[in-house]
């Protein structure tokens, strides 16, 4: 059956549960809150506003942003002359912005650590009671991804902290597909 919401934003809708789903995310979103931790396209605007505050920011984080890839978000393909029941694939984009612990400011290589245990454990942590997005994805009703990139996380500069708070932003491609 058919969803009136169409293909792209039931790939969104499933992968932002799949995110809520996992462990780590759980873990430094809050638990049951965490979906609403996850946006699609960019934040809602501050209140007040127009623009965020250094307090404000630290407070919104963690969150994510889901999109659809603008080159490859969507793609619908047939095997055969009938359409019926089609391939589909497509990549969707999750940035993810997290306040760096206080602990670790001061410790290029906390942060390293921290940062990189983190992101492996949003990717994939082969337990089923401790969830990642892979591991999710083998469950039905979730995203049929069969690829992750991980883009390198950055750091906030030192003029960014002062505005912004001291943070790390990273990307998670995650390319699905039914084929």
């Amino acid at each position: 059956m058919l969803s009136t919401d169409g293909p792209l934003l039931i790939a969104l809708d499933t992968a932002r549960r799949m995110l809520a789903a996992c462990d780590q995310w759980s873990a430094i979103a809050g638990g049951e809150a965490s979906i609403d931790r996850i946006h699609y396209d960019a934040l809602p605007p501050p209140s007040p506003g127009p623009h965020y505050t250094r307090s404000q920011m630290i407070a919104v984080r963690p969150f994510a942003l889901l999109w659809s890839d603008t080159a490859a978000g969507y793609q619908i393909d047939s095997g055969t002359t009938t359409a019926d029941s089609p391939n589909q694939s497509g990549r969707v984009i999750c940035q993810i912005e997290l306040n760096v612990p206080a602990e670790h400011a001061t410790k290029p290589h906390a942060v390293a650590t921290w940062a990189n245990r983190t992101i492996g454990r949003l990717v994939r942590t082969g337990s089923p009671a401790a969830p990642g997005l892979w591991d999710l994805s083998r469950n039905p009703g979730s995203l049929p991804i069969r690829q992750i990139d991980v883009a390198a996380y950055e750091r906030t500069t030192t003029k960014e902290s002062i505005d912004l708070g001291d943070a790390i932003i990273f990307e998670l491609a995650l390319h699905w597909s039914t084929k």
